[in-house]
């Protein structure tokens, strides 16, 4: 043996297991035959040696069906292991096995472009989802299951019942007619918005419309899920989420509302749409793209409303041309022969200042008079009636906006005369009212006797009378507006539908009954009138909003009866 090679260790086998010292005596050593065991000896090397003489065992090739064996165990308890996962944390409430849902994303693959029940050019990008043997069937029931004449129908009441009414998201001139392009992505959260509106004889049973309602909303929610799951969140996703969002917040899903938005403004985005829109194809896919993301602006100043979460995007980030308004709504060649035959030298279908523009930017003042309201007040801060105060910046905004709509004014439109003798502008005078309800709301909300209240509890020895003069005047005039819209509304035979309406009318009513208690009589009388016409509407809306029935029921009165007592 070399002397630069270290000398082999030997030791028995046993003494080796037992990591014991071995005299190495041989050829049996003393151990083993005290302890009567065989004694075998077997040379070891040092680990340094073993590793750089030995081959690399890493890269063994086990055996082929070795290997299916294996792959075959961990196949088994993956499968096992999204079973379980499935039970434990159930998708949008209805479980569902792994299987079926590899299943499923393979067939919404498998793109098809079909009639759906007579609708003419309706697309059908992607397939229904197979239910899982333990889910309801009714929930994953959509339009294909559905007459085409109710189809049509939930469509036609959409566009009278909720288009621009305020949220102007859709051209309607490539959404009736034989040019139909909705897919169920779109028509499904559409139907679930609008059947509840419709007088259509499929929907006499309200037990009925309520399960389609349902029903419609799940499978809304499960098609946006594998659209955005296979990262498809094109034009037609916004659009099916903000229509679902509608459904979601009016119901009471306001934190999913809430989420879909906050979302579908990231998207739009990260699409560019917050932008002026290029290279979308042609001029209306352009609108609809205009449309789009600032009805997903206008829906996320309005869930804001409850201030568990504050706009995505501020104003300032909306870069895009304000959307255009379409005009009354022309369904029949008759309607379309009367608009035309029409000789009214005023008409307010060719205004300067657009409709849906106006809109948009009377949301903007909202957002402002909104985050007023629930700002935290401090001692440090300016009182409202100085120049520099938030309340003094909303009123020269809302002072400065009032010159935009000159030819909206009331007396220019004149409403509601117009809107009975000429029935083709009703549409028009539809999104008239949503915009001076929501103007005349800006001036409720920041001069509320209970908000004022809040607002002026540290520095209530410190208030000029002529502020608290003039913000008592305010509110009762602009809540007084809101009233006298409605009643004319009642008397044209129009109904808004929207909630957020309903919303702004309690606003307004609340005001109203504080001023029921007044010293003056005339003043008390005429309150009351006010009062009882808000809660008239509020009841109509109420039969197809349960948000709206319950506000009605406790809500306004528990909150409106602890307002005037405090404030008294």
């Amino acid at each position: 043996m070399s002397a630069s090679q270290p000398p082999r260790r030997t030791s028995t086998n046993p003494g080796r297991r037992k990591k014991s010292k071995c005299p190495g005596e041989k050829p049996q050593c003393s151990i083993c035959s005290r302890l009567g065991q065989s004694c075998l000896y077997e040379a070891q090397e040092s680990e340094a040696r073993k590793r750089k003489r030995s081959p690399d065992r890493s890269h063994d090739v086990l055996p082929g069906g070795e290997v299916s064996k294996r792959f075959g165990n961990i196949e088994q308890k993956l499968e096992e292991l999204a079973a379980s996962m499935q039970k434990v944390v159930p998708a949008s409430n209805s479980p569902r096995l792994a299987v079926n849902e590899s299943e499923d994303l393979l067939t919404h693959s498998r793109n098809s472009t079909r009639q759906v029940n007579g609708v003419i050019g309706v697309q059908n990008t992607f397939a229904s989802p197979r239910p899982h043997p333990s889910t309801n069937a009714n929930s994953l029931r959509g339009i294909e299951d559905l007459p085409s004449d109710v189809v049509n129908d939930g469509v036609i009441a959409y566009f009278t019942c909720f288009h621009a009414q305020p949220y102007n998201l859709m051209c309607q001139n490539s959404s009736l007619g034989p040019n139909c392009s909705l897919g169920p992505l779109v028509l499904n959260p559409m139907l679930a918005l609008s059947i509840r509106c419709s007088s259509h004889d499929f929907w006499t049973d309200q037990q009925k419309t309520n399960d389609w309602i349902s029903a419609l909303a799940e499978r809304s929610w499960r098609d946006l899920q594998h659209r955005y799951g296979e990262g498809d969140t094109s034009l037609e996703y916004l659009q099916g989420l903000c229509l679902l969002a509608q459904v979601d917040f009016a119901d009471g899903r306001v934190q999913r509302a809430h989420t879909q938005i906050s979302l579908g403004v990231r998207i739009a985005q990260s699409l560019g749409y917050l932008s002026e829109p290029t290279g979308t194809g042609n001029q209306e896919r352009s609108e609809e793209v205009i449309r789009c993301t600032w009805t997903l602006f206008m829906l996320d100043r309005t869930f804001s409303i409850t201030r568990l979460v504050s706009p995505s995007q501020p104003y300032q980030a909306y870069q895009l041309p304000k959307p255009t308004w379409e005009g009354a709504l022309l369904l029949d060649k008759f309607r379309r022969g009367a608009k035309q035959d029409s000789s009214s030298k005023i008409d307010p279908l060719s205004n300067e200042q657009d409709l849906s523009a106006l809109l948009v930017g009377v949301y903007s003042l909202w957002d402002d008079a909104i985050r007023y309201v629930f700002q935290t007040t401090n001692k440090s801060d300016m009182p409202p009636w100085h120049p520099t105060s938030d309340l003094a910046t909303i009123e020269y905004r809302f002072a400065d906006f009032e010159p935009e709509f000159s030819t909206h004014r009331y007396r220019e439109v004149d409403f509601p005369r117009r809107a009975i003798q000429e029935p083709h502008l009703r549409p028009y005078f539809a999104s008239w009212l949503c915009f001076q309800l929501a103007y005349m709301s800006i001036q409720c909300c920041i001069h509320h006797p209970f908000i004022m209240f809040i607002k002026l509890q540290h520095v209530i020895r410190k208030v000029p009378p002529s502020f608290l003069q003039k913000s008592y005047k305010s509110s009762l005039i602009h809540s007084r507006w809101i009233i006298r819209f409605l009643d004319e509304m009642d008397e044209a035979g129009m109904m808004l539908h929207d909630p957020f309406i309903g919303y702004l009318t309690a606003i307004a009513a609340t005001i109203q009954l504080e001023h029921t208690l007044s010293k003056h009589t005339d003043v008390a009388a005429a309150a009351t009138l006010s009062f009882r016409s808000a809660i008239r509407y509020l009841k109509k809306l109420s039969k197809y909003w349960n948000s709206i029935a319950e506000l009605v029921d406790s809500k306004l009165i528990t909150f409106t009866t602890s307002s005037v007592l405090i404030i008294s």
